[in-house]
């Protein structure tokens, strides 16, 4: 792979550029772009400017050999994104910050307690397996709630020592309504405050409120 790698730009509209593109179907989108420009092409939405980056050198290269030059679109005043559901925390920190948590966060990461995670790993994926033996020939399930549960089942019995399964009715929906707001945040440069009570808005406000009493309950029990 040569040092040097030529950006191609997404033909769009004058004024949105990809936006329309983005918001049929993102993620078909997103795979056009790669599969017909390469490993590096950058897009428009109105007014923000990204890159697609698919090859695992690339991907290197920004993540870890360049990270400094490369920083995360964060901004304290107005989030977007995950940053709206997950704050200034790991995912979305950057800088000396990111640093200073991510030294904080390191022994989670050593080789021992991980290997800890495999026995509830284990677990949670039996248990799927026993539900879907459950289901009559023919059934169909929904893959994403389905990962969406084991994942959650690993993560409070190893953060909790107790599962969230039986709030799964809340929790998922809530999860959702979330990701999608924090997406579409992302393609909207005329998004409302959230202080405004505006139809996403309230939804938004009434997930998020609704995850903060599942574990707010669970650090209490």
């Amino acid at each position: 792979m040569s040092q040097t790698k030529t950006t191609l730009k997404i033909k769009g509209e004058f004024l949105l550029g990809n936006l329309r593109q983005m918001k049929t179907n993102p993620f078909q989108a997103l795979c056009d772009w790669q599969r017909d420009y390469g490993d590096l092409v950058s897009f428009r939405l109105a007014t923000r400017h990204f890159y697609l980056i698919s090859h695992p050198k690339l991907i290197e290269q920004a993540l870890i050999k360049q990270s400094d030059t490369f920083v995360k679109m964060y901004d304290p005043k107005k989030p977007t994104g995950l940053a709206l559901v997950l704050g200034q925390g790991l995912v979305t920190s950057q800088g000396e910050l990111w640093q200073r948590q991510r030294r904080l966060m390191q022994p989670v990461f050593q080789r021992s307690n991980l290997a800890s995670l495999l026995p509830q790993i284990v677990i949670a994926g039996n248990n799927l397996l026993a539900r879907w033996r459950l289901l009559s020939d023919g059934a169909e399930v929904n893959l994403a709630d389905e990962m969406m549960q084991v994942t959650l089942e690993v993560i409070t019995q190893t953060m909790f020592s107790t599962s969230v399964l039986d709030k799964i009715e809340h929790i998922a929906p809530a999860l959702d309504t979330l990701l999608r707001y924090a997406a579409k945040s992302v393609m909207n440069p005329l998004r409302m405050p959230l202080f405004i009570p505006t139809k996403a808005n309230r939804e938004f406000n009434k997930a998020n409120a609704t995850l903060d009493d599942v574990i707010y309950l669970r650090f209490n029990s």
